[in-house]
Protein backbone atom coordinates (compact mmCIF):
# COMPACT_ATOMS: atom_id res chain seq x y z
CA UNK A 1 0.00 0.00 0.00
CA UNK A 2 1.58 3.00 -0.63
CA UNK A 3 2.12 5.19 2.08
CA UNK A 4 -0.11 8.18 1.44
CA UNK A 5 -2.99 6.13 1.03
CA UNK A 6 -2.18 4.72 4.34
CA UNK A 7 -2.22 8.22 5.71
CA UNK A 8 -5.52 9.25 4.66
CA UNK A 9 -7.07 5.95 5.76
CA UNK A 10 -6.42 6.49 8.64
CA UNK A 11 -7.23 10.12 9.01
CA UNK A 12 -10.53 9.22 7.43
CA UNK A 13 -11.12 6.76 10.27
CA UNK A 14 -9.42 7.83 13.03
CA UNK A 15 -9.77 11.70 12.60
CA UNK A 16 -12.35 11.72 15.45
CA UNK A 17 -9.64 11.58 17.48
CA UNK A 18 -8.89 15.39 16.46
CA UNK A 19 -12.55 16.29 15.71
CA UNK A 20 -14.04 14.84 19.27
CA UNK A 21 -11.18 14.41 21.46
CA UNK A 22 -9.10 17.26 20.31
CA UNK A 23 -5.87 15.23 19.37
CA UNK A 24 -3.53 16.29 16.58
CA UNK A 25 -1.94 14.56 14.14
CA UNK A 26 1.64 13.68 15.25
CA UNK A 27 4.73 11.99 13.74
CA UNK A 28 4.31 9.55 11.37
CA UNK A 29 7.03 6.98 10.17
CA UNK A 30 7.43 5.19 6.80
CA UNK A 31 10.29 2.41 6.39
CA UNK A 32 10.80 -0.70 4.93
CA UNK A 33 9.06 -2.61 7.81
CA UNK A 34 6.34 -0.06 9.06
CA UNK A 35 3.92 2.70 7.84
CA UNK A 36 2.49 4.67 11.14
CA UNK A 37 0.86 7.50 12.08
CA UNK A 38 0.73 8.93 15.97
CA UNK A 39 -2.31 10.74 16.76
CA UNK A 40 -2.13 12.73 20.33
CA UNK A 41 -3.45 14.37 22.97
CA UNK A 42 -2.81 16.05 25.98
CA UNK A 43 -2.08 12.78 28.20
CA UNK A 44 -2.94 9.92 25.69
CA UNK A 45 -1.64 8.67 22.06
CA UNK A 46 -3.40 6.53 19.44
CA UNK A 47 -0.43 4.90 17.18
CA UNK A 48 -2.17 3.11 14.25
CA UNK A 49 0.16 0.56 12.16
CA UNK A 50 0.93 -1.13 9.19
CA UNK A 51 3.26 -3.85 9.75
CA UNK A 52 4.83 -5.82 6.94
CA UNK A 53 6.83 -8.39 9.00
CA UNK A 54 3.15 -9.69 10.47
CA UNK A 55 1.42 -8.48 7.74
CA UNK A 56 -1.66 -6.71 10.22
CA UNK A 57 -2.83 -3.66 11.29
CA UNK A 58 -2.15 -2.40 14.89
CA UNK A 59 -3.07 0.51 17.73
CA UNK A 60 -1.27 1.22 20.46
CA UNK A 61 -2.40 3.66 22.98
CA UNK A 62 -0.19 5.49 25.10
CA UNK A 63 0.79 7.81 27.84
CA UNK A 64 1.91 11.25 26.69
CA UNK A 65 4.39 13.11 28.59
CA UNK A 66 5.99 16.39 28.61
CA UNK A 67 3.83 16.23 24.56
CA UNK A 68 5.95 12.91 23.92
CA UNK A 69 4.19 9.87 23.41
CA UNK A 70 5.95 7.23 25.72
CA UNK A 71 7.23 3.91 24.28
CA UNK A 72 8.06 0.99 26.38
CA UNK A 73 11.56 -0.48 26.65
CA UNK A 74 12.21 -3.62 24.06
CA UNK A 75 12.95 -6.16 26.28
CA UNK A 76 10.17 -6.15 28.93
CA UNK A 77 11.52 -7.48 32.47
CA UNK A 78 9.11 -7.34 35.72
CA UNK A 79 10.30 -4.11 36.80
CA UNK A 80 10.08 -2.19 33.41
CA UNK A 81 7.88 0.91 33.49
CA UNK A 82 5.17 0.44 31.06
CA UNK A 83 3.52 3.34 29.00
CA UNK A 84 2.10 1.79 26.27
CA UNK A 85 -0.69 -0.81 25.49
CA UNK A 86 -1.90 -2.33 22.04
CA UNK A 87 -5.85 -2.18 21.27
CA UNK A 88 -6.22 -5.97 21.38
CA UNK A 89 -4.97 -6.22 24.82
CA UNK A 90 -7.52 -3.68 25.96
CA UNK A 91 -10.32 -5.68 23.87
CA UNK A 92 -8.93 -9.34 25.06
CA UNK A 93 -10.05 -7.36 28.98
CA UNK A 94 -12.82 -5.74 27.51
CA UNK A 95 -14.22 -7.38 24.50
CA UNK A 96 -13.34 -10.67 24.84
CA UNK A 97 -15.94 -11.98 22.78
CA UNK A 98 -15.36 -9.42 20.11
CA UNK A 99 -12.69 -11.51 17.96
CA UNK A 100 -10.37 -8.72 15.65
CA UNK A 101 -7.86 -10.13 13.52
CA UNK A 102 -5.10 -7.96 12.59
CA UNK A 103 -3.83 -9.96 9.64
CA UNK A 104 -4.89 -8.83 6.10
CA UNK A 105 -4.47 -9.88 2.42
CA UNK A 106 -4.63 -7.41 0.49
CA UNK A 107 -5.27 -3.26 0.13
CA UNK A 108 -8.76 -3.48 0.53
CA UNK A 109 -8.79 -5.38 3.71
CA UNK A 110 -5.81 -2.92 5.41
CA UNK A 111 -8.42 -0.25 4.77
CA UNK A 112 -11.18 -2.31 6.38
CA UNK A 113 -8.91 -3.18 9.43
CA UNK A 114 -8.46 0.52 9.82
CA UNK A 115 -11.92 1.27 9.73
CA UNK A 116 -12.74 -1.79 12.15
CA UNK A 117 -9.74 -0.91 15.17
CA UNK A 118 -10.92 2.98 14.61
CA UNK A 119 -14.64 1.50 15.72
CA UNK A 120 -13.22 -0.72 18.28
CA UNK A 121 -11.34 1.91 20.26
CA UNK A 122 -13.98 4.55 19.96
CA UNK A 123 -16.07 2.11 21.28
CA UNK A 124 -14.19 0.40 24.43
CA UNK A 125 -11.41 2.56 25.50
CA UNK A 126 -12.75 6.46 25.13
CA UNK A 127 -11.35 6.52 28.85
CA UNK A 128 -8.01 5.94 27.57
CA UNK A 129 -8.22 8.23 25.27
CA UNK A 130 -9.32 10.62 27.74
CA UNK A 131 -5.73 10.13 29.95
CA UNK A 132 -7.72 7.82 32.28
CA UNK A 133 -4.96 4.80 33.07
CA UNK A 134 -6.93 3.03 35.40
CA UNK A 135 -7.31 0.05 32.88
CA UNK A 136 -3.14 0.15 32.86
CA UNK A 137 -2.18 -2.26 35.63
CA UNK A 138 -4.03 -4.77 34.58
CA UNK A 139 -3.00 -4.45 31.05
CA UNK A 140 0.33 -4.35 32.44
CA UNK A 141 -0.35 -7.86 34.13
CA UNK A 142 -1.09 -9.35 30.70
CA UNK A 143 2.35 -8.34 28.79
CA UNK A 144 4.60 -8.70 31.60
CA UNK A 145 3.06 -12.18 32.12
CA UNK A 146 3.60 -12.84 28.37
CA UNK A 147 6.63 -11.60 28.49
CA UNK A 148 7.95 -14.38 31.01
CA UNK A 149 5.91 -16.94 29.10
CA UNK A 150 7.87 -16.06 25.81
CA UNK A 151 11.26 -16.20 28.42
CA UNK A 152 10.60 -19.98 28.77
CA UNK A 153 10.72 -20.75 25.38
Amino acid sequence: MEKELFYQACRKHFGYLIDEFGYHEGSKEADSWTLAVYFVGQSAYARVSLEWEYSGVFVELGRVVNGQPMRNPIIIREDSELNMFTLDDVLALRAPDLSLSPIFKSEQEIVNKIAIYAHALRAHAQDILVGDFSLFPALERVVKERARALKQH
